[in-house]
């Protein structure tokens, strides 16, 4: 996945969630700030990655491509 997939399967997660981005920052233990950041840039630092899918029950997978 590239870095606009992921942020699209967020993105959907959280919406799916019915939070609003304050709500769900505040359960994900991050800033609203830091929610707002990786809207704009699609970076984020990977612990913070790991509690937004954690927050979300999604699962974070690091894998070699195929082919590769």
């Amino acid at each position: 996945m590239n870095a606009l997939e992921i942020e699209h399967v967020i993105n959907q997660a959280i919406w799916r969630s019915g939070h609003s981005e304050k709500s769900f920052s505040k359960a994900a233990g991050i800033g609203v700030n830091t929610l707002n950041h990786f809207h704009n840039t699609k970076n984020l630092r990977l612990n913070t990655l790991i509690l937004i899918c954690d927050t979300l029950g999604l699962e974070v997978v690091v894998r070699r491509e195929k082919g590769k």
